[in-house]
């Protein structure tokens, strides 16, 4: 039993270190889905994921349409679960399974309309009325806490 995590197109190499420093510690499988926004080799990459990070659970996907050829090929992969703002269901009403799939969109825009229409459900966090987003790899632990609770 798996919860993955997944980041579509990230812009911002801290962000992605972090997320495999949470994969390795948490117990998640992290899917790093490009383009990137940054160079693989970029410095903030390796200080956020610390040690953690050569050895960790992950993947990279050359593109969307790579990662989801990925998943369903996958034999009994999990449901694909996007990300919005004010959208879906809120996180802590959404019933999670194991080897759910949390896709997270890239920290400028988001998942674009096209990619969470392709997604099984779509789950938000409910933030304050004047708040626009939370950082990515904040709202990341936020999602992926709640479905390890759930689930294990």
């Amino acid at each position: 039993m798996m919860i993955h995590l997944a980041v579509i197109q990230p812009e911002i190499a801290g962000n992605v270190g972090t997320l495999m420093r949470l994969a390795t510690c948490m117990d998640l499988f992290l899917h790093i889905v490009g383009p990137l926004g940054f160079v693989w080799s970029d410095k903030h990459l390796w200080r956020a994921g610390m040690d953690y990070a050569p050895n960790g659970p992950w993947m990279r996907h050359t593109s969307w349409d790579d990662y989801r050829c990925y998943v369903q090929n996958q034999k009994g992969a999990g449901r694909t679960l996007a990300t919005a703002p004010a959208m879906g269901t809120p996180y802590t009403a959404f019933s999670f399974q194991p080897h759910d799939h949390i896709i997270l969109g890239k920290e400028s825009k988001g998942l674009e309309s096209e990619q969470i229409a392709q997604c099984d459900h779509v789950v938000h966090i409910p933030m304050h009325k004047h708040a626009r987003s939370l950082n990515m790899a904040i709202a990341g632990a936020i999602v992926v806490s709640e479905a390890l609770r759930q689930v294990r």
